[in-house]
């Protein structure tokens, strides 16, 4: 039994999973008027959660890259002790 759903956009060639928030603040830009009084709630803390957002895309970023270059590093040490 599915007990979640989690629609997807594409954005830039790259599928994202938008979180909740997000989809609230895209209908409230839509002019959806439940969705534009969540937005003004002071616990709604959009520029919080955007902040949160781009730190948490921007340490994926980060730390994926490393592990790729890490793995390269591997590879490099591999074929110099062949050598």
């Amino acid at each position: 039994m599915v007990t979640s759903f989690a629609p997807t956009v594409i954005v830039d060639g790259e599928t994202v999973t938008p979180e909740g928030w997000m989809w609230v603040l895209g209908f409230a830009m839509g002019g959806v008027q439940w969705a534009i009084d969540e937005c003004e709630k002071p616990e709604f803390d959009l520029r919080g959660k955007m902040r949160d957002y781009h730190r948490r895309k921007q340490v994926y970023k980060i730390t994926s890259e490393i592990e790729m270059l890490e793995k390269r590093l591997e590879k490099l040490r591999l074929e110099l002790a062949d050598l």
